[in-house]
């Protein structure tokens, strides 16, 4: 993948009480912004030395999760699979985190709380935090969490493109000069992905083109050059598509 890892991923907004008011974020190339304040850094500081920015608090909780890699667990995996229960029990469940890390949680539901489109921003700064990482080798257990995080996306992906939800699915987590690839096996599907299609496919929205399965997207000079299989799972195709518009 060439340029900037959020290229072609449109910004989206959502609004915190601020002060008695609803003040505006914005993720944008890669970034989230306070719209609604010219000196958000400064207000960081004050916060540290005990203010009460709500803006400037979203904005800190932001930069410690921004690399955070059980963000990938507890967000959803696509529109089929939303997180109804953003409790801190809810939470917990789904980390399985040992007691030492539960006073992160509030911190963590205060993000979700902005909403899907957020979550998916995040999810997606997350998984680009961790691409280069990945390459050079890391713990088994920052790899078994990186493994789920494509496993639930890729297999949420395929049952809603096959329509059946309780496909099973079987993943291998190739390196990322290896090729993609797609086959049905005796009891479901056996699909072969790196760990950047989550970046590349999932969070720009090219799951699906035309009725076909997206294995990888590249960019090109107007828009995006997809490789992808159709339902007959034959080799794969390349498909061409426009950029998503930009707000």
């Amino acid at each position: 993948m060439t340029g900037p890892w959020w290229l072609g991923i449109s910004p989206v907004q959502a609004q915190v009480a601020c002060g008695g008011q609803q003040h505006r974020v914005r993720w944008a190339s890669g970034e989230l912004q306070a719209l609604d304040h010219g000196d958000i850094e400064s207000e960081m500081i004050l916060n540290a030395l005990g203010g009460h920015c709500a803006c400037a608090h979203i904005m800190r909780l932001w930069a410690e999760h921004a690399v955070d890699v059980q963000v990938l667990v507890v967000t959803s995996r696509g529109d089929d699979d939303p997180v109804p229960d953003l409790s801190i029990a809810e939470l917990r469940r789904r980390r399985r985190a040992p007691p030492r890390a539960h006073q992160r949680e509030p911190g963590l539901a205060e993000l979700l709380d902005l909403g899907g489109p957020v979550q998916d921003r995040l999810a997606a700064t997350v998984a680009a935090a961790w691409r280069d990482p990945l390459r050079d080798g890391l713990a088994r257990r920052e790899q078994a969490a990186l493994h789920a995080a494509l496993y639930g996306r890729a297999t949420a992906a395929l049952r809603g493109w096959t329509r059946q939800p309780d496909l099973t699915v079987e993943l291998t987590m190739i390196s990322e000069d290896e090729p993609p690839a797609l086959r049905r096996d005796p009891d479901g599907m056996n699909v072969r992905l790196p760990f950047g299609w989550i970046v590349d496919v999932w969070a720009r929205g090219l799951l699906t083109v035309s009725g076909r399965f997206c294995l990888r997207a590249a960019p090109a000079e107007a828009g995006w050059i997809l490789s992808t299989v159709g339902p007959e799972l034959g080799p794969p195709a390349l498909v061409a598509v426009g950029s998503p518009a930009e707000d």
